[in-house]
């Protein structure tokens, strides 16, 4: 061992390092020592709405009840603050949980209120980049929603 380094790791980190470009190195040196932080700005004002409106796809709802969930076949009531990031349950159906797609659910309109609510939890107990709600996938779906 060389300062702690295993020869083998040292041939493994040459032998990978040797086909990055000198901006690859610079950018992985970056990653690793600048971490962006949230920006808490006030959001800009909207705009003006142009163009001709279009209803986007009705999906089945998947809010049987207020406070009950069901995606992938299993309905879980959702009452629980930890709920969000349950570690018992799959990554995909809480992805499901947190893209919100309810809204744009048949029938929508009838569940305002339990939607209002949800919203309203989702905010206060999903705090700026912590938890499955703020990866980027489920993120980029319920802005959509």
């Amino acid at each position: 061992m060389i300062l702690g380094f295993d020869p083998l790791d040292i041939i493994r980190y040459y032998f990978t390092l040797k086909h990055l470009k000198p901006i690859q190195l610079f950018g992985r040196l970056r990653h690793r020592l600048y971490s962006p932080k949230a920006n808490f700005d006030p959001a800009p004002p909207l705009r003006g709405l142009s163009g001709i409106w279009v209803m986007p796809a009705r999906r089945r709802a998947s809010m049987p009840g207020e406070g009950l969930c069901r995606f992938l076949n299993e309905t879980h009531d959702i009452t629980s603050p930890t709920f969000w990031n349950a570690p018992t349950l799959e990554k995909l159906w809480l992805y499901n949980l947190h893209y919100f797609d309810d809204l744009n659910a048949v029938d929508a309109n009838t569940r305002c209120l339990w939607h209002k609510s949800l919203i309203g939890r989702w905010i206060l107990e999903n705090p700026p980049g912590k938890g499955n709600g703020w990866e980027p996938y489920p993120a980029s779906l319920r802005i959509v929603n």
